[in-house]
């Protein structure tokens, strides 16, 4: 006789864990999978010849961890040198010209966890220039440009031919390094990389090197000393240095006529506003306003207190016609960890009257609709900004028929920005004959185009700050401004707003940039949403934080050396 047992629960348990971790195992790429990389060792040794040139001799000592690792490469730039030549490099290397620097590559088989050396011999050409009483050299021992990895222990020698006279001054910079003049006891037998007893020698001692980050070596010698003669590249930037103050007096010249050309233009055009608009200005604090101060549409208060319109008010206006009924707003879903909802427009049931203004909204919002009629939130979006000129332009005149908008302002600002555009002129023909004269002047060729930038700055500003609220404008700002204070401060309270104010505020709070304290205020709150957004699953606390989200969304539219500036050396090292 048998029995039939149940199975044994347990083990099914362990049995689903055991099929789990196998198939996590198999995604799992193995701990050696991992590339990382470092320089054991970076030694330097720069062999100054009599021509001003140096012999430099890079070791480089590179730890691969994990990978496979096929190449390593050093990049070695012109930057304040006469030419880099006379490569040789370890391993058959691939050399390879380019218009501002040399590229070094080892290609090597596939491995992992090893340590290899790399080589590299080159001569840098007019290295050592004259400066003042001192015959300098500057030289950034270490790639940084492009370094991403470590090195444990960087070392430099700098070593000049026998006879010469002992350098003047010696630094680092970074300046807490130790850079000494090398003294080797006669018994101690030299390395094949140290220099000869009898040839001044200058060490900096290992240090520990971040990426990106180098040393650069600055060595004065006596004037005179040596034979080689002024670079070709310091003779070029001398030649710049000549030529430096005519071209600084063009861009000043440029400058003091474009801030004369923008005085004159805002002065007339300022001359033609209405009496009063200009000395209308909104300043300092308001006292608060615990209700709206008119009605009228989120649009127009926002404008009102920002003196202008912005892409905030459309998305107002878009909540202000869901309150009103002629749209309706489905949130899409609560949102999780690992979806977002995506919120949809829909058209409402009333058709209340519309300001022109609303009727490019809806326009707007119903531009790219779906197949059942609805519009997705982030087309509505992209549609607004195609027709936000339209809408400003819409706003701006409905303020000008309420006597709250000076219609002298709005064309002194469409003046003002033609004359902007103007400037565009001879900021792209300096910009032409910068590139042009660039061998002739080095960079200070486009000193005259930032001098017209400058001007292009003051006269954005300027045509900014022309006024547009008109005196009976400014009032009704002043008043918003408390409203938008009021909003500010009740939201920082314990205190909860009732669901109907909070719903019929929250436009004018988009409007006037509020909106996200208010809107987090009501869900700490635990406010409802209001009925116009509404999910059909009924979870309202989901409802309520995509609502906060997209308010969120709407509301905001609208140490150490880093290597070798002014110095030859450095350049880019790295592997993959």
């Amino acid at each position: 006789m048998w029995m039939r047992t149940r199975p044994d629960r347990t083990g099914r348990v362990a049995r689903v864990f055991g099929v789990a971790a196998l198939l996590l195992a198999a995604v799992t790429p193995p701990a050696t999978a991992r590339k990382e990389y470092h320089a054991e060792a970076y030694h330097v040794t720069l062999r100054v010849q009599p021509d001003g040139s140096a012999n430099v001799r890079e070791e480089i000592h590179v730890r691969f961890n994990g990978g496979p690792f096929t190449f390593f490469y050093r990049g070695i730039p012109f930057t304040r040198t006469d030419g880099i030549d006379r490569i040789i490099a370890s391993d058959s290397a691939r050399v390879r010209a380019r218009k501002n620097r040399v590229e070094v590559t080892w290609n090597f088989v596939p491995c992992r966890d090893t340590t290899r050396t790399f080589v590299v011999d080159y001569r840098a050409r007019g290295v050592l220039y004259d400066e003042g009483d001192h015959r300098r050299l500057r030289w950034a021992a270490f790639p940084a440009d492009e370094r991403p990895y470590l090195i444990d222990a960087g070392s430099a020698e700098v070593v000049f031919p026998a006879g010469t006279p002992p350098p003047s001054a010696f630094a680092t910079e970074p300046d807490n390094l130790v850079f000494h003049e090398r003294s080797r006891s006669p018994e101690a037998p030299p390395r094949e990389t140290e220099s000869r007893a009898d040839e001044p020698t200058l060490r900096l001692e290992p240090i520990r090197l971040r990426d990106n980050r180098t040393v650069v070596l600055r060595v004065d010698l006596p004037r005179g000393t040596l034979t080689g003669s002024q670079p070709a590249w310091r003779l070029e930037r001398l030649l710049w240095k000549e030529r430096l103050p005519g071209v600084l007096a063009l861009a000043a010249a440029l400058l003091l006529l474009g801030l004369l050309w923008v005085l004159r233009t805002r002065s007339d055009v300022m001359a033609k506003l209405a009496p009063g608009t200009a000395g209308a200005r909104l300043s300092g604090s308001s006292p608060l306003v615990s209700e709206p101060p008119e009605d009228v549409s989120p649009a127009m208060s926002g404008a009102l207190l920002l003196g202008q319109s912005a892409m905030p008010q459309a998305f107002a206006v878009i909540l202000d016609l869901a309150r009103r009924g002629a749209l309706r707003l489905d949130p899409g879903g609560s949102p999780s960890r690992w979806t977002s909802p995506k919120p949809k427009i829909r058209r409402g049931t009333s058709a209340p009257d519309l300001e022109p203004w609303e009727r490019i909204v809806l326009d707007a919002i119903f531009e790219r609709s779906n197949d059942d009629g609805s519009a997705e939130w982030r087309r509505a979006v992209c549609g607004l900004g195609r027709r936000y000129r339209m809408f400003a332009e819409s706003v701006q005149v409905g303020l000008v028929r309420r006597g709250s908008f000076d219609p002298a302002g709005i064309d002194a600002r469409s003046a003002m920005k033609r004359r902007l555009l103007m400037l565009l002129v001879p900021e792209a023909a300096a910009l032409i004959a910068g590139f042009l004269l660039l061998d002739t002047f080095g960079p200070s060729a486009f000193t005259p185009v930032g001098a017209i930038m400058i001007v292009l700055f003051i006269a954005a500003i300027a045509t900014a700050t022309i006024p547009l609220r008109t005196r009976r404008g400014t009032e009704l700002a002043r008043a918003w401004k408390g409203f938008a204070r009021y909003l500010k401060d009740a939201s920082k309270g314990s205190t909860p707003i009732d669901a109907a104010r909070f719903a019929a505020w929250l436009p004018h709070a988009v409007a006037l940039g509020v909106a996200t304290p208010w809107a987090k205020a009501a869900q700490r709150w635990g406010i409802e949403p209001p009925s116009w957004f509404r999910s059909a699953s009924g979870d309202v606390a989901g409802d309520m934080r995509v609502l906060t989200s997209v308010i969120a969304v709407t509301a905001t539219s609208g140490g150490g050396t880093s290597g070798g500036a002014g110095a030859a050396g450095g350049g880019s090292s790295g592997a993959g």
